[in-house]
Formats: C-alpha cells, structure tokens, sequence
C-alpha cells in the first residue's frame, strides 16, 4: 500500500520536468530582480546639506555642510569638522577611534558613531526637518 503522506518519486520528477517548475522559477526570479531595482532605487541618495549631531539620542547641533567650520564637542572630548561639504571627527578621547576612522562622509543618511560618547552624525538633505535642542561650542 502507498503512503498518501510523502510524494511518490516519479510525481517529484514530473513537477521537476515539468514547465510548470520553470515558469514557477522565471516569476520568482522577476520579482527579485524587481525588488532589487526598486531597493537600489529607493536608497540612492544624493549629497547632504546638513550634519546633524546628536548626543544620547537628543540633538546638540545642525551644521551646514557649505560652511567650513571646526566644532568642539562634548567639552572638547572630541573635534568634528565641516570642510568642503563633507563631515568627519577630527580627533576624540575614546579608546577604539571608530568614529575617527569612520572617513569623511557627504550622502544622505550616512553616519559616524562614537558609542562610547554616545555621539552620532548624521547627513540630511536641504528638505529633511530638524529641530535644534541644545548647542555645541563652537571654536
């Protein structure tokens, strides 16, 4: 008698030769790749025009990234710097340096963090909203 639970071999064969099968795979494939056009699309970004800084989740600083500037944040703790519409830390007191190393950054929706500051910056563009909070001393 035959298990009516698991599927014969040849019924597995039939749907694996079949063109059903194949034409099962091209739609999955399409959609993928549709997917992947429009996730590509969706997060293409342009250059920013503003860091904003923010400090345990609250912000102490919006910067135009079209005016060279060099700001001392946390009470000197750590230098960021606006030069030529980019952003980066110059230097900071924290062990690791990620957010030193982290580069120069421009886009929208780019980021440095310093964990252990507990300080992000981020780029937004010209039409994104930001309320500043708080200050950051600038030299």
């Amino acid at each position: 008698m035959k298990s009516t639970t698991t599927p014969s071999k040849s019924l597995i064969e039939f749907y694996r030769k079949s063109k059903l099968f194949y034409a099962l795979d091209a739609i999955i494939i399409a959609i993928l790749l549709v997917a992947i056009i429009l996730s590509c699309a969706f997060t293409f970004r342009g250059e920013g025009s503003y860091a904003i800084v923010y400090h345990q989740g609250q912000i102490i600083g919006r910067y135009d990234l079209n005016k060279n500037v060099k700001v001392g944040l946390l009470d000197e703790k750590m230098h960021l710097v606006v030069e030529d519409g980019q952003v980066y830390i110059l230097d900071s007191d924290c062990p690791t340096q990620i957010c030193v190393n982290s580069g120069k950054i421009k886009m929208v929706g780019e980021r440095i963090v310093c964990t252990p500051n507990k300080l992000t910056v981020t780029i937004e563009g010209e039409n994104d909203e930001v309320i500043v909070t708080g200050g950051a001393y600038e030299e």
